[in-house]
């Protein structure tokens, strides 16, 4: 149902804005359409961490696996059209950096997966956007990067990172940074508010996601320093063992969602947040960014001083033929929880987690991940049929510390390659857990051969998992051909 309300809203917005009278005549300049296939393999019955994770819910985490998906994007503009803005981010593998500067723009697409031998069929993007400048409208399925870690090559965000499927959301964002009036350029802000579905693989049904940013940034020419904020509410639904009178009570009121765009105490809504804060430094031979996270439970008050935290920097050199394109290093700290329970939550028992893999940085690790490693972890059925769920007790793994570094670099002319390497040590919930003082690690190598002229990108990647949790070894085969237009192609292994 809901998949196909947003393809009715997808043709719709696009069949509309084909038809505004003066349109400029760049919509089949900047359609793209791609065919891709993957193969998995894994020495376990699941697949290595990096892998499968950060993929934005695209692979099955089964030891053999065929995925093959069929994506198409389109834009139009009227007015200021920018051509560069449209064509593929070959470090992202995403189309444009955004909306146009000037001038009006609708830009709309689908990305259709299968996957689990052939039994699982799913739309991991469909989506219509309308912007005006940096200020932008959209509604659907769609990947994004929120806040300042590094999109290709982090972890991934404590709050929303690239490792579940995206919530089907609609909402109002400025994009990019765009300058405080009076301020000569000074200062900028960016941020965005939006209302997503979370569905009914979860105990409770049909529950909201609330989700609200900002950020301020003092921009110079050689420097810039910026602060911001994320809030997130899980609120409405219905419980999964609820009678039949509860089930409607207090599921989506007005009040409810006040309460949810507006934390208090007790409201029975699973507030959550994130202070992001950093910088960057333009120096001749690149640029550095630092970036910092600290999250904090709403209702345990704004304790800005804990040590929680993911802490990255990252540097991309200037230089458009160096060797070196992109490299980081990040720090994650999340054991100072104490009693609280960031990932979790008593009434909302599915936790921080949407179609079976974590919201936020993989390295938290769920009951469906845990099970791979230890068997006691059973997976919860959110039906309600296997009894009562309890809380809190989703996310098992919610407190680890560990270093991750990557690097994106050149090899020749024709290939592109990603190297991660993670060392973590976990903690679970408590002292009692399995996963207690346990040390894993966890690489994957990639290489990207880049055809221009036929448009087609063949990706390997080979991932290790070494430690106390498991000894996993996987590989994973990508071919994908641009077919229109047919010469250009898209990077990343997506």
């Amino acid at each position: 149902m809901l998949i196909r309300k947003v393809c009715t809203l997808l043709l719709t917005g696009a069949g509309w804005f084909g038809m505004v009278g003066g349109m400029q005549a760049q919509g089949l300049d900047s359609l793209q359409v791609s065919l891709a296939t993957t193969v998995t393999a894994a020495t376990q019955a699941y697949q290595p961490l990096w892998l499968v994770s950060n993929q934005y819910g695209a692979l099955a985490d089964r030891q053999l696996d065929l995925s093959s998906h069929l994506r198409i994007t389109n834009a139009h503009f009227l007015g200021g059209y920018d051509g560069a803005r449209s064509k593929v981010n070959t470090q992202t593998g995403l189309i444009g950096g955004g909306p146009p500067q000037q001038g009006f723009a609708v830009r709309y697409g689908l990305d259709l997966y299968n996957n689990a031998a052939f039994r699982h069929t799913f739309l991991q993007e469909a989506y219509v956007k309308l912007s005006f400048r940096r200020w932008e409208v959209r509604g659907g399925l769609f990947r994004e990067t929120i806040g300042e870690v590094d999109p290709v090559l982090s972890s991934g965000s404590l709050n929303i990172s690239g490792n579940a499927l995206p919530v089907p959301q609609v909402g109002l964002a400025v994009v990019e940074y765009t300058e405080v009036p009076y301020t000569g350029g000074l200062l900028q802000f960016k941020g965005g508010l939006s209302h997503g579905w979370l569905g009914t693989n979860r105990w409770y049904k049909h529950a909201f996601l609330h989700e609200k940013y900002g950020f301020l940034r003092l921009n110079r020419p050689t420097y810039a320093v910026y602060g911001g904020l994320h809030h997130y509410a899980l609120w409405g639904g219905m419980a999964a063992d609820a009678e039949p009178q509860e089930a409607t009570a207090g599921y989506s009121t007005l009040h409810n969602y006040g309460v949810a765009v507006f934390p208090r105490p007790q409201s029975g809504v699973d507030h959550r947040a994130i202070i992001e804060f950093g910088g960057d430094y333009k120096a001749d031979f690149g640029t550095f960014h630092l970036y910092h996270q600290t999250p904090y439970e709403v209702s345990q008050g704004m304790k800005l001083l804990t040590p929680d935290q993911l802490t990255g920097v990252s540097f991309t050199p200037n230089q458009a033929d160096a060797v070196l394109k992109r490299v980081v290093v990040e720090f994650i700290y999340t054991r100072h929880m104490a009693n609280r329970v960031y990932y979790n939550d008593h009434k909302y028992r599915t936790g921080w987690e949407y179609e079976d893999r974590v919201l936020g940085n993989p390295l938290l690790t769920n009951r469906m991940r845990a099970s791979h490693y230890f068997p006691a972890f059973v997976p919860f059925d959110w039906s309600g049929a296997g009894g009562v769920v309890p809380g809190n007790a989703n996310i098992v793994n919610p407190k680890v510390a560990g270093i991750h570094t990557g690097a994106q670099y050149r090899l020749g002319t024709l290939f592109t390659a990603q190297t991660r390497l993670t060392l973590v040590q976990n903690y679970g919930q408590n002292e009692r857990s399995p996963f207690y003082q346990t040390t894993q690690c966890y690489t994957v190598q990639e290489v990207t051969y880049q055809h221009e002229p036929l448009g087609l990108a063949v990706s390997g990647a080979i991932g290790c998992d070494l430690g106390q949790l498991t000894r996993n070894v996987g590989v994973r085969l990508t071919v994908k051909k641009q077919l229109f237009p047919s010469s250009l192609f898209f990077s990343n292994g997506r």
